[in-house]
């Protein structure tokens, strides 16, 4: 198996192409990698600068043990050489960027081009080799918004069990889609093969998401009114008896520790300048400093409490859930909005602590420490 696959590979990359802009996955082609290929993804991810990250996921169903015997096989080639792969797929690419750049009259460039291969289970066993790379200037700007579709000159043509995958900037919303397409509520867009895309097509146009002010209201009532915030009425009567016998009671207090202080000075002086001491005296003389460690000041001491980040709460959430849960979950658990997620997510994943795998239509986010551990286990 492992040999086909290797065939398998270098044919489809032989045959992805943008000739004019446009993606073209033939049905010859497709003979070609089955049984080896099962299926395949292209996602675009648009940023809100113009470019766009293009994923290419090439997946192979392993339904027995031998399966999963041949590919780890060719694993093992394909990290050994993975120029050999990396190397006829950018050299494509780039030509494809070339001539869509002069088409669209746009400065275009493709870059940070990578390979890689792995094992998943969601639930089934896949094997999968991926490719990305960044296409600068993607998509064209106009009044404000994010246009898709001017690089697909010649149209698009995905064949059957595979499909498209575009993806809105974060904190942007889809306009419009043509043709139609399935859309998730994290902004993705997906059609699935067989589908013949007109010049120019898929065409989509992305705006930014209305910003959301607060506002404050406040409601004066009247001076008098029923239920206002004046003391009329009976219980701002109450409310002023209260506060005149607080006022008493404080008068009275405060004229009687005078009178105390009073006589405990004409005591305290004795006609020498010598001090004399009351019986109510706490042994201290006038002026003398209170130390300075006293209950008041431990009291007054402030415990800082750790600094959580979104992304620890991402992690916690994940190890809570055995290391894998639905995107769409952790919205629904962290309270966050959809573009918050995917803003997050996009983060966590450059930086190598999560991965996204595909179930479906659904995205999957799973711990690269879980993940890289299950690999290891597997092997």
């Amino acid at each position: 198996m492992a040999q086909s696959y290797v065939r398998s590979v270098v044919a489809f990359l032989v045959v992805l192409s943008l000739v004019g802009g446009s993606l073209a996955l033939t049905d010859p082609v497709r003979a070609q990698t089955q049984p080896d290929v099962d299926t395949t993804v292209l996602r675009i991810e648009l940023h809100e600068n113009t470019t766009a990250t293009w994923e290419l996921q090439i997946r192979t169903r392993l339904r027995t043990s031998d399966d999963k015997v041949d590919y780890r096989a060719f694993q093992r080639q394909f990290e050994n050489d993975t120029d050999a792969y990396l190397g006829p797929f950018s050299d494509r690419i780039n030509g494809t960027v070339d001539a869509a750049s002069r088409t669209t009259g746009r400065e275009m460039n493709a870059t940070g081009f990578e390979a890689s291969t792995s094992l998943q289970s969601v639930p089934r066993q896949w094997g999968v080799v991926t490719y990305r790379f960044h296409w600068t200037n993607f998509a064209a700007e106009r009044d404000g918004r994010l246009v898709v579709g001017d690089v697909f000159e010649s149209g698009l043509f995905i064949a059957e069990n595979d499909s498209l995958e575009v993806v809105a900037p974060a904190d942007y919303r889809v306009v419009s889609a043509t043709p139609s397409a399935v859309e998730r509520d994290d902004g993705t867009l997906t059609w699935n093969g067989p589908e013949s895309f007109a010049d120019g097509e898929p065409r989509v146009v992305f705006e930014p998401e209305p910003t959301e002010e607060a506002s404050v209201e406040t409601t004066t009532a009247p001076s008098g009114s029923e239920g206002g915030g004046s003391l009329a009425g009976p219980a701002g009567a109450v409310v002023l008896v209260a506060l005149v016998a607080a006022g008493v009671w404080w008068r009275q207090s405060n004229e009687t520790e005078t009178g105390d202080d009073a006589a405990a000075t004409r005591r305290l002086d004795d006609g020498d300048g010598g001090v004399e001491r009351d019986d109510q005296s706490d042994g201290r003389e006038p002026n003398t400093e209170v130390d300075e460690e006293s209950p008041d000041s431990e009291a007054s001491t402030v415990e800082t409490a750790p600094i959580v980040t979104d992304e620890d709460r991402v992690q916690n959430l994940l190890r809570a859930a055995g290391g894998r849960v639905r995107q769409k979950d952790v919205v629904t658990e962290l309270d966050w909005s959809k573009s918050k997620v995917s803003r997050v997510l996009s983060r966590m994943e450059d930086d190598g602590t999560i991965q996204k795998l595909r179930l479906g239509r659904e995205n999957v986010v799973e711990l690269v420490e879980d993940a890289s551990g299950d690999s290891e286990r597997g092997e």
